[in-house]
């Protein structure tokens, strides 16, 4: 036989070796099963035909793409009552369960309802129930569709890759998924806050970590721009005394002697004022030379309290009386 989907009915076209069973014919056309969807014979081009009505359904294998994880497995469920209800009626009638197709792209869901519907093609000939077949229809549609894989799905998968769990047993899986899937989540125990209490302890003291290495590095990258950037070298006069008496004051030198006050205008010491002399003190007054405390007197020609170029013009003239006979 050969099935032949259109637009809003799918055809049965049977082989020659295919003999059409009237018995089963007439109970799918009465209407009284709900799971099966309505047929009708008829001859096309010379040919038995049988035409299923399918304009308030779509194939469950283009519903799963739309179908949330919950739907999905409300559709199994029902799938499965469908069948069992089939095969209770099959008794009592002349339907054969073997004659079902349950290849997804032949089992339909009504639009509105999503409850499903089977193709039943009557013929005398009819052959096992292919449950194996509906098994892997199942799995393949949930492995093959996003939107429906969720963990409890992916547990029906594992429960029907196990050749022994029956097919009917999903009957009592599905619903025992949906309490737990729609159960709250528990409270979290006093173990697992403490375990979180821990964890955020740990992160904590891994950024104080993290900030006090930052600090200490910075603290020894300024001591090294300090010592290594002329960082040693002090104002002038910040190791010297001020005031208008400092010329007569003694200094302490940095090994804790007392270095002897100078004769004014000899800053290095050598009783006479020179041109060595009027050197040291533009080098201290442009900063750079270090004067002693001593020095510091000697070079405040002035007696302004500070070395500056006032200083430098009074040695100049000193240096230059000292020079004439």
């Amino acid at each position: 036989m050969y099935l032949i989907k259109q637009a809003n009915m799918l055809k049965c076209t049977l082989e020659p070796g295919d003999r059409l069973s009237e018995t089963q014919l007439m109970e799918i056309t009465s209407g009284g099963h709900s799971s099966l969807l309505h047929c009708q014979k008829a001859q096309i081009n010379g040919v038995m035909t049988l035409v299923y009505d399918t304009h308030a359904y779509n194939t469950m294998e283009s519903s799963a793409s739309h179908l949330t994880p919950q739907q999905m497995r409300q559709t199994i469920l029902e799938l499965l009552h469908a069948l069992r209800q089939l095969e209770r009626q099959s008794e009592l009638s002349g339907l054969r369960m073997g004659n079902l197709c349950v290849e997804f792209d032949k089992v339909y869901l009504n639009g509105e309802t999503l409850r499903p519907a089977f193709v039943y093609v009557p013929v005398e000939s009819a052959k096992e129930f292919p449950e194996e077949e509906l098994r892997s229809e199942i799995i393949e549609t949930i492995q093959s569709n996003e939107c429906v894989r969720d963990g409890g799905n992916q547990r029906i998968v594992q429960y029907l890759q196990d050749p022994a769990n029956s097919l009917s047993g999903l009957t009592e899986l599905i619903p025992r998924i949906g309490e737990e899937v729609s159960r709250p989540a528990p409270e979290p125990e006093h173990g697992g806050q403490l375990h979180r209490l821990q964890a955020e302890n740990q992160r904590l003291r891994q950024r104080m970590l993290l900030f006090g290495g930052a600090a200490v590095l910075l603290i020894v990258i300024v001591v090294l721009l300090v010592l290594f950037g002329g960082g040693d070298k002090e104002p002038v006069g910040a190791a010297t005394e001020t005031g208008a008496d400092a010329s007569t004051t003694a200094a302490s030198s940095e090994d804790g002697t007392t270095e002897a006050a100078l004769k004014p205008g000899d800053l290095n010491g050598d009783g006479k004022i020179t041109k060595e002399d009027r050197e040291l003190l533009a080098a201290a007054v442009n900063g750079e030379e270090l004067l002693s405390p001593a020095q510091w007197a000697a070079a405040d020609l002035n007696g302004d309290g500070k070395v500056d170029m006032n200083d430098c013009a009074e040695l100049t003239l000193m240096e230059t009386e000292e020079e004439q006979p």
